[in-house]
């Protein structure tokens, strides 16, 4: 449509699991104009449709002494041939943008809940902090 497209961000904004984007659109011809635009998951066509992925959601919280930036969350597997699934906090997304301080790990639709074991979280200087309580397809909050 011929506008310049900048500052994307994702998240979980209406907290259904499902990542959602925005970003910014800037035109100076013929006049100048900015405008947002966000794409959120379409869900389900009803209610009664089960949804079959699985995944969970860390919101990250800081503590005393805790910096997020640069932290890698580790998903850690019972079955310790399987490699955990790691995702790292970034300071910022892109130009004049950051997206929320939190962690998503979409499982698909493998029955994740007898296949977990725990996850870490590597803050740097050698300190980790390990969460063996968590709600599946849930939002959990984290402060180490």
């Amino acid at each position: 449509d011929g506008t310049d497209s900048r500052n994307v961000v994702s998240g979980d904004w209406n907290s259904d699991g499902w990542l959602d984007l925005a970003y910014l659109t800037e035109t100076i011809w013929p006049k100048k104009e900015v405008r947002l635009k966000i794409f959120t998951h379409p869900g389900f066509a009803n209610d009664k449709q089960e949804r079959k992925n699985s995944w969970i959601g860390f919101h990250l919280q800081s503590g005393n002494s805790t910096n997020w930036a640069g932290a890698r969350l580790e998903a850690h597997f019972k079955d310790s041939d399987i490699q955990p699934m790691k995702r790292w906090v970034t300071g910022g997304d892109s130009f004049r943008s950051q997206s929320q301080i939190s962690v998503h790990f979409g499982f698909g639709d493998r029955h994740i809940e007898e296949e977990l074991s725990n996850f870490e979280a590597h803050l740097g200087a050698g300190k980790i902090a390990v969460k063996r309580k968590f709600q599946l397809n849930h939002w959990n909050s984290w402060k180490p």
